[in-house]
């Protein structure tokens, strides 16, 4: 799908908008980038009609269009995904008036919840979301507008007992981003169930981390670990967990760093799964939260653990591997201009 040109093109001139959203979901949900495939999906597909691609009048399909939305938000490659996203919300979403006909309407809002889930709409809302740094300035109007128009109708239209937890926590990750760009949403929903999962972070420590949090604290970087990041005021937690957890904080200092394992990141499908560094585009959204929010981020991936603990293997130097990377990190951190304290003292 990725490295066959005739097949693409097959694809996008003559396959239909359930092959090919359900494709990219595929190929996003195996980790794999996707670079080719979006390129000729922007060019080709776009070319057509994009609400008669996306949409069937007779029989609107909204999973394809989540499917969509989301695989492309989390291959990361916004900008050459706008024209998609455009269309999406231009021309299926805002200017054909589907969402108002579907809030307005009593038989099309029946057709709709028939055919569709609050997973495919929040999903939709989402993907919009994510994809689009800036969405409160002029060229993002039109993206804001169809996200809360379809967060409107997942509010209004789906109780609150019939949410689960992927769903709930996709809604407070877009309200978050909306509400750091100065956007007021009204009304929050209330009432949430005990939720103990997130999306964004796994709360589970690795060995990974704690090993760097190790190091981290033995060079004086003092640090909490799984810190909530937002003010306090808008009080918002999952189950007994945080959400939007920071790795390593240093509330003080507004230093955050995070510690991005392998699947913070896509393969590419050509070189036998091999990562290539480029992150995720639900990392890239942390990343870009966190700065709207004053942390000062640093991200370590596992490519440069990996990278440093070679070097000590093959005789790169004669310091073990904590010590390798607690000079790094030294390095790193006193280039910032972050002044270390002093180690804790042992015995």
């Amino acid at each position: 799908a990725e490295s066959d040109e005739k097949f693409l093109n097959r694809l996008m001139n003559s396959g239909t908008a359930q092959e090919v959203s359900m494709t990219l979901w595929a190929m996003t949900t195996m980790g794999y980038e996707a670079p080719n495939f979006i390129d000729h999906l922007s060019r080709n597909c776009l070319s057509r009609n994009p609400t008669s691609f996306f949409f069937d009048k007779k029989n609107i399909i909204p999973s394809n269009l989540s499917a969509l939305a989301v695989s492309l938000a989390e291959q990361g490659r916004w900008e050459e995904s706008a024209p998609i996203f455009d269309a999406l919300s231009n021309d299926v979403i805002r200017t054909n008036g589907v969402i108002d006909n579907l809030i307005g309407n009593k038989r099309m809002r029946g057709r709709f919840k028939f055919q569709s889930s609050l997973h495919d709409v929040i999903g939709i809302a989402w993907g919009l979301t994510i994809a689009t740094p800036g969405i409160s300035e002029e060229e993002g109007a039109h993206r804001l507008e169809a996200v809360m128009q379809l967060r409107h109708f997942a509010l209004e239209n789906f109780p609150q007992d019939s949410w689960n937890v992927k769903d709930a926590t996709q809604l407070r990750q877009l309200e978050s981003f909306l509400i750091m760009e100065g956007i007021d949403i009204g009304e929050r929903m209330t009432n949430f169930k005990t939720f103990t999962n997130d999306v964004f972070s796994d709360q589970r420590e690795s060995g990974f981390e704690r090993f760097v949090s190790e190091a981290l604290s033995e060079i004086g970087f003092q640090h909490e670990r799984q810190v909530y990041p937002f003010p306090s005021s808008l009080g918002w937690k999952v189950g007994d967990k945080k959400s939007f957890a920071i790795d390593f904080a240093n509330r003080e200092k507004r230093i955050a760093i995070e510690v991005d394992g392998p699947f913070h990141f896509l393969s590419n499908v050509n070189e036998k799964r091999r990562h290539t560094g480029r992150p995720s585009g639900t990392t890239m959204a942390k990343r870009r939260l966190l700065e709207s929010l004053g942390w000062k981020t640093f991200n370590y991936s596992y490519l440069e653990h990996r990278d440093i603990i070679q070097h000590v293997a093959k005789g790169g130097t004669n310091t073990t591997n904590k010590q390798a990377v607690q000079e790094y990190w030294t390095n790193r951190l006193q280039r910032a201009g972050v002044l270390l304290g002093l180690p804790p003292t042992r015995g």
